[in-house]
């Protein structure tokens, strides 16, 4: 593990470059310093120049927040501190006082080809016989190329009234762990064990399945079909059948006396719920059919749910958009010293889609496409984002049509359960079929098609 000096890394990439772009050019010397650019022209001899201009933590893994408070159990200075740091390369190169563009230039490339053929640092990087950072230990950085654009770059010199900006090339390196405080105690004695003795095991989810039922146009044969679906994609309806089903294969899940199902996802966040998960007890949810055995959940999505939570029965509307399901039972618990209890185990999450359900597609006495939905949804809710497409264009949402040849490719919601388009295809043509899609919150209805007689 190296010190918390950044220098070290610092070294690090100078002599990374120096070593490298002394090999590609035959063994010419090159001295490549770590000063501020400004200093390292005021040198005056051939150099590149690579300066730490600055630090960021590393907020990848997620903020380095305190738990059970700053000095325990786990205070945070027993635990590595990640860092990013932005490094500025810059060439200078002088004959006679004077600033030779040409050899800057050449100096730049050269650089810039040592550490995209080097992109990561690590204990095992050996230039030659030069080990590049003794002391990184088991980490590895990564450099890499930042895109900053030209007026970005201006912008980092623009303190410099005396000259334009630095031919130069900026490198982010991450992850760099700052080494902890040794904790200063140790975790107390645990004196009783409890076994979690499952019978059959934890309840696990394997799939998600359903079937998506919809009939072919007229000019491909009219049949119907109906596909099965995994991961599950369900039509949100009014009326629940076949098309709102969907089964859920598993194991250990018990035998539904003591199993709720979690819904999360586009219908679940933002309402405060413990997790923003919907948990649904077959009891306040009849209409939803939920049946848990224990290979298999089986249940019919709702527009509506009741979910339950310690304060009450609380009710939610159900979305079109991409969710999880899962499965949390109370199992049984023992102790080494025979002790039992239960606690309640919830599975993994699989994953599901809820689609919004079209029941007709056709043209209006306006010649304009109106798309009828089921009315299991408010289509005007602020919470539907709708999307849709015809014959492979896909038109864009306005609030209002101007009554002009410009309004042709875009849709509208009429009302809470019909859009409206003006098409880009031309209507008086008969015998003519369009596929039409339609997608709310990114999940697409059941194939469907538009036919002129």
């Amino acid at each position: 593990m190296p010190s918390p000096n950044l220098n070290e890394v610092t070294d690090a990439i100078a002599r990374l470059v120096e070593l490298t772009v002394e090999r590609l050019l035959g063994g010419t010397n090159v001295t490549v310093s770590t000063l501020p650019p400004e200093k390292a022209e005021e040198a005056g001899d051939t150099r590149l120049n690579v300066y730490l201009y600055h630090v960021a933590q590393d907020m990848d893994g997620g903020n380095d927040l305190v738990r059970g408070g700053p000095v325990g159990p786990v205070p945070v200075a027993t635990r590595p501190l990640a860092l990013k740091l932005y490094y500025v390369l810059t060439a200078h190169a002088m004959i006679d006082t004077v600033e030779d563009s040409s050899g800057q230039q050449t100096l730049m490339g050269w650089a810039m080809k040592a550490l995209h053929d080097n992109p990561v640092i690590d204990d095992q990087l050996v230039i030659g016989p030069v080990q590049v950072f003794p002391r990184i230990g088991d980490q590895k950085v990564q450099i890499v190329l930042r895109p900053v654009t030209p007026e970005e770059a201006i912008s980092f010199w623009a303190t410099d009234q005396v000259r334009t900006a630095r031919l130069s090339a900026y490198y982010e390196v991450s992850t760099l762990l700052l080494p902890p405080e040794e904790p200063s105690t140790t975790p107390g004695v645990t004196s009783q064990v409890m076994l979690s003795v499952l019978p059959r095991g934890r309840p696990t989810l394997r799939t998600t399945r359903s079937m998506v039922r919809f009939v072919l146009p007229t000019s491909l044969g009219g049949a119907g079909l109906a596909p099965a679906r995994s991961p599950a994609v369900v039509a949100l309806k009014a009326v629940a059948d076949a098309d709102t089903a969907m089964s859920v294969p598993g194991l250990s899940l018990g035998d539904g006396r003591d199993a709720a199902v979690l819904l999360r996802g586009e219908s679940t966040s933002g309402l405060g719920l413990a997790g923003d998960a919907v948990v649904l007890l077959a009891a306040d949810n009849p209409g939803w059919g939920i049946v848990v055995t224990d290979n298999e959940v089986r249940f019919s999505v709702r527009p509506s749910a009741q979910a339950s939570s310690p304060a009450g029965v609380q009710p939610v509307d159900i979305l079109p958009g991409s969710h999880t399901v899962a499965v949390r039972r109370s199992v049984e618990t023992r102790s080494e010293s025979g002790l039992s209890g239960s606690v309640d185990v919830e599975s993994n999450r699989q994953p599901f889609a809820i689609a919004p359900y079209v029941v007709t597609v056709a043209l209006d006495v306006n010649d304009h496409v109106v798309v009828t939905v089921d009315a299991a949804y408010d289509a005007t809710a602020t919470e539907a984002a709708p999307q849709l497409s015809i014959a492979g264009d896909v038109y864009r949402l306005v609030a209002a049509f101007a009554g002009t040849a410009a309004d042709a490719g875009s849709f509208l919601v009429l009302d809470d359960h019909t859009y409206e388009a003006v098409p880009l295809f031309d209507p008086t043509l008969t015998g003519r079929t369009y596929p039409v899609r339609v997608s709310v919150n990114g999940v697409d209805s059941q194939p469907l098609w538009l036919e002129v007689a």
